[in-house]
């Protein structure tokens, strides 16, 4: 699994895609928080805003691409079969590309709100809080990818996904969605905005999400 998730994580940094995110995120968060304070001059609180919506997007598009691409190469790789095969089988395989899809999201993440929270004027402790929460969206983004591949192959996952965030944005439970049982459980699983009290229930969401991903695929690939 941990041999997977190191493939994984070599392989984004090799490309290109995930410096071409992280340019775009830097321009289009930058220009964003710079327009906001020159036209509302309440600029910080605003900044701030799109400083972390911007990161964790990004960060969620990125895992949504590293897991579409190296899975569909293992898709059409005649290797896979034998090395599945071997330990840590299928489910290793899966788990480590998630892992590394993880890690690549978290790390974008934290370049973005880093690199926009200076032109924010965020502090430490502001960065520190506000990024435990680009965690939790990136975790849900990752199990979301991972579930998603099971039914659509490459560029799918990322548009599918997408569309799982813009979803997680809606007011699930609240009044004229889905009050009840059924809008907390979706506000719950798509990988919307999380602040740290949600981060026992966006943790389990994610976790469940995993294994749901994992049991779905557990099926043998075929070459």
């Amino acid at each position: 699994m941990i041999a997977h998730a190191i493939d994984t994580v070599r392989r984004t940094l090799r490309g290109p895609s995930l410096w071409v995110l992280a340019g775009l995120g830097l321009a289009a968060g930058w220009s964003a928080a710079a327009l906001a304070i020159l036209a509302l001059g309440r600029g910080h609180a605003q900044a701030t805003g799109i400083v972390v919506e911007t990161s964790r997007a990004f960060a969620v598009l990125a895992v949504l691409f590293v897991l579409a691409r190296t899975l569909e190469q293992d898709r059409r790789s005649q290797l896979t079969t034998a090395l599945d095969c071997t330990r840590p089988g299928r489910l290793g395989r899966l788990a480590g590309r998630w892992g590394g899809a993880v890690l690549v999201g978290l790390g974008l993440g934290a370049l973005l709100q880093a690199g926009l929270g200076a032109t924010a004027g965020l502090g430490w402790g502001t960065w520190l809080s506000l990024y435990s929460t680009t965690i939790l969206v990136v975790l849900l983004g990752a199990g979301w990818g991972l579930l998603l591949a099971g039914f659509f192959p490459g560029g799918g996952v990322v548009l599918a996904g997408l569309s799982a965030w813009f979803l997680g944005h809606l007011p699930w439970g609240e009044a004229g969605l889905l009050e009840g049982p059924v809008g907390r459980a979706m506000a719950a699983l798509l990988p919307g905005p999380r602040t740290l009290e949600a981060a026992p229930s966006a943790l389990a969401a994610a976790a469940g999400l995993l294994l749901l991903a994992l049991a779905l695929q557990a099926r043998p690939t075929r070459a």
